[in-house]
């Protein structure tokens, strides 16, 4: 019901700074991902033909494998973790956007980190949705525009591009 209700929110007409495609399907492409492919719910959409399938997704998540035809004789493969060095850790999962330079990737990293907190907000006890964010910049300068992912600092994206609903704003 949340998801939903940013989805309609990001992309209504009368939105005074409209989002790029390219960050509406970032976002998009993340949700469903973590909001149905990962979790086992690809079936719910109601499609049966996918281009990456469960059996495939659960694969690329352990850190095996997939059956993509065009990977058969590679010794590399995609995966979505990196496996811990020592058993007693869990491996890291990691999914991405490739965007372009000037496509607006921070805006796209305000808008999940809306996504998930509004969601927690809403279901505090869920394990789905994070109650914390880590942000790794490779530099000072990087990180320093970062900043506007703090809600605090003046010039947030949350307030400059209207992000959150007034009614998720707690």
């Amino acid at each position: 019901h949340v998801t939903k209700e940013l989805l309609r929110h990001w992309m209504r007409e009368d939105c005074p700074r409209r989002l790029f495609f390219c960050q509406r399907e970032a976002v998009e492409t993340m949700i469903y991902l973590l909001e149905l492919a990962i979790p086992g719910r690809l079936g719910s959409t109601g499609f049966r033909n996918f281009n990456v399938d469960a059996r495939n997704i659960s694969k690329l998540l352990a850190g095996e494998m997939p059956d993509f035809e065009e990977l058969e004789t590679q010794e590399f493969f995609p995966r979505l973790i990196d496996p811990a060095a020592d058993d007693d850790l869990l491996p890291l999962r990691r999914l991405g956007c490739k965007m372009a330079t000037g496509s607006g990737k921070t805006v796209v990293m305000a808008m999940l980190i809306a996504w998930a907190f509004c969601n927690r907000g809403k279901n505090p006890a869920s394990k789905n949705y994070s109650n914390a964010v880590l942000i790794c910049a490779p530099n000072l300068t990087v990180r320093n525009r970062l900043q506007v992912l703090k809600p605090e600092d003046v010039d947030n994206y949350y307030d400059e591009f209207q992000i959150v609903p007034p009614r998720y704003r707690e």
